[in-house]
């Protein structure tokens, strides 16, 4: 077989690879990827090399392919990492998924673990919001009233009130919440 034979096969070979890919559905590019979902192409590739897109096709150039499910996946997996999720566990529920639905068990207290750590970081960015916007409030009187003093650290009477607030608040559910432990203890004896 003459060497121009030989290319024209491997080209249509190639090609029908592309197409097939291309069948299943839109097929795209870790550009295309990049520039649909805002994950840069770095990031794709290192998800990719730790294990997240496990299906993603590539052509006899070795240039990823992806299809709109793959694009779904890079959309969860930069979701669940911008919830502090680590890769481990972000591949750890893809295999889980790779198992079918007999892991939806596995799979929804992974999720349920992980909504438990964005309610904590949420409540713990609540709270700091609280004492930013009390000491904007502190500021804001300070140059209406020109006490200089209410700038100073330490010299801020609404956060110390948010404060005693805050741990007469938590004093409350800390005693509450001994109380339950007790009524629990000695319900078991």
């Amino acid at each position: 077989m003459a060497g121009g034979e030989f290319n024209k096969i491997f080209a249509r070979i190639a090609n029908l690879k592309i197409q097939k890919i291309q069948g299943k559905s839109m097929a795209y590019t870790i550009k295309e990827v990049e520039n649909r979902t805002g994950v840069s192409a770095h990031t794709i590739r290192y998800w990719a090399k730790r294990g997240l897109f496990s299906h993603i096709e590539r052509d006899e150039n070795n240039v990823r392919y992806f299809s709109e499910r793959d694009l779904q996946w890079v959309a969860l997996a930069q979701c669940m990492r911008e919830t502090g999720m680590s890769i481990a566990k972000i591949s750890e529920f893809v295999e889980l998924c790779k198992l079918g639905d007999s892991s939806i068990p596995q799979r929804l207290e992974m999720i349920r673990a992980q909504e438990q750590e964005i309610i904590a970081t949420l409540q713990s960015y609540e709270k700091a919001l609280k004492v930013v916007q009390k000491k904007i409030e502190s500021y804001e009187d300070a140059l209406r009233t020109q006490k200089p003093d209410a700038l100073t650290l330490g010299n801020d009477e609404r956060l110390q009130n948010y404060y005693k607030q805050e741990r007469a608040y938590k004093s409350l559910q800390d005693s509450a919440s001994g109380k339950k432990k007790l009524a629990k203890e000695s319900a078991r004896k």
